[in-house]
This record gives structure tokens, sequence and C-alpha cells, in this order.
């Protein structure tokens, strides 16, 4: 079955292929779902998609297999979030320098 699709969202991108719901705590995770499109919103980024019974759909990015994150490293296995190395050390130099300031 081929379907036709139209947008008149200007900022659509046109990007087809399929899209997985990753958030953890979202009642759809692991779901997989055919992507229309992307869109920004006054809300952050959306992607447009088609469920199994033909409907279009709309998620925040951020729910999906497509956003990457750029502030942190996702680890997987303990699904814990790290500070780049360089954030972690300026950070490290913040609490040494109030904790001279106290010793004195």
């Amino acid at each position: 079955m081929q379907r036709e699709i139209s947008h008149n969202d200007k900022n659509v991108s046109g990007d087809v292929g399929m899209i997985k719901i990753v958030h953890p705590f979202h009642p759809e995770n692991g779901k997989v779902y055919e992507l229309l499109g992307k869109s920004q919103s006054k809300f952050g980024e959306r992607v447009t998609v088609l469920d199994d019974q033909g409907r279009k759909r709309v998620f925040s990015i951020n729910m999906t297999d497509l956003y990457i994150s750029t502030t942190s490293e996702h680890l997987a296995d303990d699904h814990c979030f790290v500070l780049p190395l360089d954030d972690l050390l300026l950070l490290k130099e913040l609490i040494d320098s109030i904790s001279r300031s106290r010793k004195t």
C-alpha cells in the first residue's frame, strides 16, 4: 500500500524513515513509527509520524532516537548523564577556589 503524503507546513524538512520512542518514562517507549518530517515550534523541535493505524502523531524530538544530546553523554547501561570533562574541571576549580577562600 503506497501512501501519498502532503505537507503544508513550511518548517517540515521532508525527512522520511523510521523513528523509535526511546524516552524511558514515555508511555510509548519502544514503539516504532514512520517519520513524515521534522518541524520547529515555539515548544522546540517536533517530529510528525504515522502510526500503525495510518494516523498522524506529533512527538517532541527529545523523546525519540533522533535526539542527540549536545551537553551530556548518555551512559546506556546506567541511564546516567555525565557532564563533559571540561565542565567538570571548571566545576572542580570553582569548588577549590571557594574552599581556599573559606580557609583564610
